[in-house]
């Protein structure tokens, strides 16, 4: 019997995964998880692809309702070289981006490697 989690219960198990993916016939929507699942990527990962356009909801829905995409696209998704390796690119410069922008607001939380002080062994 497959249960159905909502966003305010606890994160899911490599157990739901393996379920999941393991069904004999998927459904015909998903939501950001389940997608997530499909792509092997995290449900933030989800959101920042739609953010960018890579992948469009179903239905046209105000920001904060719950999305959902068409199995079969995600499937098609995962199974496309070129697609995989546009999104994978978009993510990585987004969270090079972010930290970037993160580092120049606040360069004291940067570690330095090299400044740090070394102990003498004398």
């Amino acid at each position: 019997m497959i249960t159905h989690h909502t966003s305010s219960q606890s994160p899911v198990s490599d157990s739901d995964k393996f379920a999941f993916l393991n069904l004999r016939v998927l459904p015909g929507k998903v939501d950001y998880r389940r997608a997530g699942y499909i792509l092997d990527m995290e449900p933030v990962a989800i959101q920042r692809l739609v953010a960018i356009g890579l992948l469009k909801p179903l239905g046209n829905n105000a920001g904060t309702e719950h999305k959902y995409f068409p199995t079969q696209t995600i499937l098609d998704c995962s199974r496309d070289p070129k697609w995989m390796d546009k999104a994978v690119k978009a993510l990585q410069k987004h969270w090079a981006e972010k930290n970037s922008r993160r580092k120049a607001l606040n360069p004291s939380r940067v570690r330095r490697k090299f400044e740090q002080p070394v102990a003498s062994t004398v």
